[in-house]
């Protein structure tokens, strides 16, 4: 089944985390564009195979 998740990356930096929800990426994101003035940050919505934890 595939599930909806969120990719924070930087222009500059490129991929700042794995995919997580949607409030986690963007928080990362804004933490990341605070932290480094200049950098243009985004979110990309991908979809991804939900994994069976054991």
């Amino acid at each position: 089944m595939l599930i909806r998740r969120y990719l924070p990356r930087c222009r500059t930096c490129g991929v700042l985390s794995k995919p997580a929800s949607a409030d986690a990426a963007y928080e990362t994101g804004r933490r990341h564009g605070k932290d480094k003035p200049g950098h243009t940050v985004g979110v990309i919505p991908i979809k991804v195979e939900e994994r069976k934890r054991p």
